[in-house]
């Protein structure tokens, strides 16, 4: 399955090396930032979102992976919320740090304090 990074070019070089970007063969990317809790993503995979709102409020949002692309200036992951099938992006830019107002967390892979936030979030 072909992927919106074949449409985008960036360095892979300078990417790889410094183990920030690296796409894999079976659909899935290595990615290392604060944004994302699983290091590696697949696309097609189910994916929490927990934005930070302003007035410390935080909203948790299930999405799907669809894709994802580097432009050499942010990564860029396209979602589909599951709950209303609406599509967009999120992303961040590299080489900044702590600068996403959202963290992708992977279903699997919950600390303490991520199931504290979904728990107050749905009430169960």
């Amino acid at each position: 399955m072909k992927n919106l990074q074949q449409y985008y070019r960036y360095d892979s070089t300078l990417l790889g090396l410094d183990g920030i970007y690296i796409p894999q063969p079976d659909n899935s990317f290595y990615i290392d930032t604060s944004c994302i809790q699983p290091k590696k993503l697949w696309i097609g995979k189910t994916y929490y979102i927990r934005w930070e709102l302003p007035n410390e409020i935080i909203e948790i949002q299930v999405v799907k992976l669809l894709d994802m692309y580097c432009d050499n200036v942010r990564i860029n992951l396209d979602v589909q919320d599951v709950a209303t099938l609406k599509k967009f992006t999120i992303n961040f830019n590299l080489g900044v740090v702590n600068e996403c107002p959202w963290k992708l967390i992977d279903l699997t892979q919950f600390t303490d304090g991520d199931l504290f936030e979904i728990e107050e979030f749905c009430g169960c």
